[in-house]
């Protein structure tokens, strides 16, 4: 057989170096060797020459010997026609186990034969000379074994590096460093490559590997032992409950928060016609008490699980809840404070309501076009990240909700602080302004409290995660310090009010109880008589004004009968009437009338 489209064309004939059949070449004919390209180094020459093979590696027409795709048809003509033949071929190779060939069994390699080896520069030996090729006779023994080689792709190593995660790293690199594969080994694969002859230079090599793979996996070679250390690993079943009980009760103390502000926004409309409130302006207490609302409302949703729907949510209701619970009173106190410097100068000043309140509105737009833009190019979505929880390679899908970009909600935490700063410089700048006007106390308490709680909730955010704090607890922390900032600002805010509330009404009640008890009593000191009319309304336009500081009514009363008793002694008889009781500010005003005479 001569030709075969499949696997050669072509056909073994003799030639005058091999045909010992002819005249005279009976005792000196020599085998075909065919023998590796040229190009590629080794030590045929040497081997066949000192090891006297009868074997010639010429190849007529072809100065520089075969070629690879020679050899692999020479081999297969051989197999086809069962022909003998001899070949120089490297190992491993899938030929092995294709074929039924037989190594030949050369002079032990010592390490005398590899330093005496025949030189051939880069090992072209198309070139050289006979002799070198044959060199010494000590340097032709057999190829020395030595391991497979291993080359890895730099990005391999680069993109194993750049994995920040170790939850998410692959063990790929450090599997391939580790594995260790024999030559056998490498003649299964490449047997499985070659015998597939599909895709020879393409899917085939790939598959070739799996299948070889899937098959030592756990026996013959077991691969397994290859596989670093925390490897597979071992995924939990999420659950964003919480054990220690942190998320339950960031979620009651949430609900609490909710409650106190709409509790104060009760009683500050029940009590809205106090003059504590209306110094304070109702809408503005309005607007601090919405903000504040949004504020623990936001609370409420961050100690439950993420979502997709409520990450961006958490962000507009808390920032533009601060905005607007907090800035109002800003504007306030600078209109308050811009006032009092005016009258100072003796200069007339206008303010309206609907500037202020403009005012409140451009500081909300603004911070609200901010989040727009924020929602529509990177909004806070809930994300899924693997964290590695322990060195036996157990992995929590820890849920949480966060942007592609820190910044934005760097530039939120910014915002709050530049109006906690501007709370801070108007408190102080407004300290002396008339008491009943002035909240620089109470606006300045509020605003070290917030600063308080804004530092405690960027130490939560930036700094205990990287401590190795799970988010839902970091999340339950700041739905905890959201709740306790809500509470604290309406506390230091209102509570003195209502108190202030409470203590009139108390005080109201008693002088309407003593003015109902002493109306129109009649008293006679020494003959002459004293009458005390409780009027309450406005001072007597007659007479001369005593007053002095007093505690109660009581020693109003007292006061009274001290007077009138030295009046009696210098003037006869007297009349004192209880004009005004100013509860509010502890004063009496009486008004002294003579029968003859004013005095």
């Amino acid at each position: 057989m001569y030709y075969h489209a499949k696997d050669y064309e072509g056909h073994f004939r003799f030639t005058e170096q091999n045909n010992c059949s002819l005249p005279g070449n009976k005792n000196n004919c020599t085998g075909h060797l065919v023998d590796i390209p040229c190009k590629w180094y080794a030590y045929t020459d040497s081997q066949i020459f000192w090891n006297e093979i009868a074997l010639d590696k010429t190849v007529p027409g072809k100065p520089n010997g075969y070629s690879s795709s020679d050899f692999y048809q020479i081999l297969a003509a051989s197999h086809a026609t069962r022909s003998p033949a001899m070949f120089v071929w490297w190992y491993p190779t899938e030929i092995i186990a294709k074929y039924d060939l037989q190594p030949v069994a050369l002079p032990k390699t010592t390490r005398e034969c590899l330093q005496n080896r025949p030189i051939t520069g880069d090992h072209d030996r198309c070139d050289a000379e006979l002799s070198v090729l044959r060199g010494k006779q000590v340097g032709s023994c057999g190829y020395n074994a030595h391991e497979l080689e291993k080359v890895l792709a730099l990005t391999l190593k680069k993109n194993d590096i750049s994995v920040t995660n170790e939850a998410e790293r692959s063990p790929a690199y450090d599997m391939l460093r580790n594995i260790r594969i024999s030559d056998f080994d490498m003649v299964e694969v490449l047997a499985e490559w070659d015998s597939r002859g599909i895709d020879r230079y393409g899917y085939d090599p790939r598959e070739a590997v799996c299948s070889w793979v899937a098959a030592n996996l756990f026996e013959n070679q077991n691969l397994t032992e290859f596989i670093p250390p925390g490897f597979p690993r071992k995924i939990e079943d999420f659950s964003y409950n919480d054990n220690s009980g942190l998320l339950p009760g960031a979620l009651v103390f949430a609900f609490l928060a909710v409650a106190v502000v709409l509790s104060t926004a009760t009683i500050t409309a029940l009590y809205r016609k106090q003059k504590v409130l209306q110094y304070a302006q109702l809408h503005f207490l309005a607007l601090f008490c919405v903000g504040y609302f949004l504020v623990a409302i936001g609370a409420t949703i961050l100690a439950t699980a993420p979502a997709t729907a409520t990450c961006m949510a958490i962000q507009w209701l808390v920032v533009v809840g601060y905005t607007v619970g907090i800035v109002p009173l800003l504007v306030k106190i600078y209109a308050i404070n811009h006032i009092m410097q005016q009258a100072k100068r003796m200069r007339r000043v206008q303010i309206s309501q609907q500037r202020l309140l403009g005012q409140v509105t451009i500081a909300v737009f603004i911070i609200a076009t901010f989040l727009s833009i924020w929602t529509a190019l990177d909004p806070s979505k809930k994300t899924e990240e693997p964290i590695l929880t322990s060195p036996e390679g157990t992995v929590e899908i820890q849920v949480s909700c966060s942007s592609d970009s820190p910044g934005w909600e760097a530039v939120a935490f910014a915002w709050e602080g530049i109006y906690m700063v501007c709370a801070a410089v108007l408190a102080f700048a407004s300290r002396n302004i008339r008491q009943e006007f002035n909240e620089s106390h109470k606006i300045g308490n509020m605003a070290y409290s917030h600063s308080l709680f804004l530092v405690l909730r960027l130490i939560v955010r930036y700094v205990l995660p990287y401590a190795g704090m799970h988010y839902r607890k970091v999340a339950a922390t700041t739905s905890i310090l959201l709740s306790a900032d809500s509470i604290t600002s309406l506390s230091l805010y209102f509570l003195p009010k209502f108190l202030a509330i409470r203590r009139k009404l108390k005080r109201g009640k008693a002088e309407n109880s003593l003015q109902r008890s002493n109306l129109f009593q009649h008293r006679a000191y020494n003959g002459s008589s004293l009458t005390m009319t409780a009027i309450g309304a406005s001072h007597a336009t007659s007479g001369f004004s005593a007053g002095r500081g007093v505690d109660s009514l009581g020693d109003a009363l007292g006061s009274a009968r001290s007077s009138a008793s030295r009046s009696q002694q210098e003037k006869g008889q007297v009349s004192f009437s209880l004009a005004d009781l100013d509860v509010g500010s502890s004063k009496l005003d009486l008004v002294c009338n003579d029968k003859s005479e004013n005095v």
